[in-house]
């Protein structure tokens, strides 16, 4: 199942990366890089899917990008919606 979801990249004060998926409650990970963060994300979102299915839970449909905002964390310094595809 291929399934795609708005993720909130931020970069932190620790110049770490956090991404957070506000369509799966706040689903979040980080990475020390972009790159490594990406991954994270990736595995995080495909791992969180694959669970639903397993549970027999319903999987929330995904926001169109452009309704969601970035929440203001006081100990992030940047940040951007970016969309994350997986294939479960």
């Amino acid at each position: 199942m291929k399934c795609a979801y708005p993720a909130c990249i931020y970069k932190e004060k620790s110049n770490q990366y956090a991404i957070v998926f506000p369509d799966l409650n706040d689903l979040a990970t980080y990475g020390e890089t972009l790159e490594k963060a990406m991954e994270m994300a990736t595995d995080c979102l495909a791992g969180y899917i694959y669970s639903l299915e397993i549970e027999g839970e319903v999987i929330p449909k995904a926001s169109d990008i452009k309704d969601i905002s970035l929440e203001p964390y006081d100990e992030m310094l940047e940040g951007y919606v970016t969309i994350i595809f997986v294939d479960v």
